[in-house]
């Protein structure tokens, strides 16, 4: 008798549940990945923080923002929360930030009105800031009182 592989009604279950099994995966899929490709991004495990020194009323003042996560809200706006840390004359103040940029636009933009109080400075900083590839950028500064700009 020669032995080999003999499908019996006991194997026939076994095969139909393969055959869904993996036609369901077939349809699911690609309805999963076109589900991802409509969500929002995910910031990178490696976001890029950005750093930029500004000279404010004569002292260096050091500006980072990190982004931590990003998602959409229900009026077409990306959500970005970052993590802001400025720094100057030996102070630092870490803050969390949300910052809502449009939604669609290569580039986006936003203010942000940041006191210097925490960092001896008077004043506050008005800042553009942009975000791009999942990096929030300082575009502009002024000071105010007094509408100073700031490089």
């Amino acid at each position: 008798m020669v032995q080999g592989h003999v499908r019996g009604p006991a194997n026939v279950e076994g095969d139909m549940s393969l055959f869904y099994r993996s036609r369901g995966l077939r349809i699911v899929l690609p309805i999963v990945t076109a589900l991802a490709m409509l969500m929002p991004s995910a910031v990178r495990a490696n976001a890029p923080c950005s750093t930029r020194t500004l000279t404010v009323t004569g002292k260096a003042v050091t500006i980072s923002f990190c982004p931590q996560s990003v998602s959409r809200n229900d009026n077409g706006e990306i959500i970005v929360h970052a993590q802001e840390q400025v720094n100057a004359s030996g102070t630092s103040v870490v803050n969390a930030r949300v910052f809502a940029f449009l939604a669609g636009e290569q580039t986006s933009r936003a203010i942000e009105i940041l006191p210097l109080n925490g960092v001896g400075i008077a004043g506050k900083l008005h800042l553009s800031l942009a975000y791009h590839d999942g990096e929030i950028t300082i575009e502009s500064a002024v000071l105010t009182p007094g509408a100073i700009p700031v490089d």
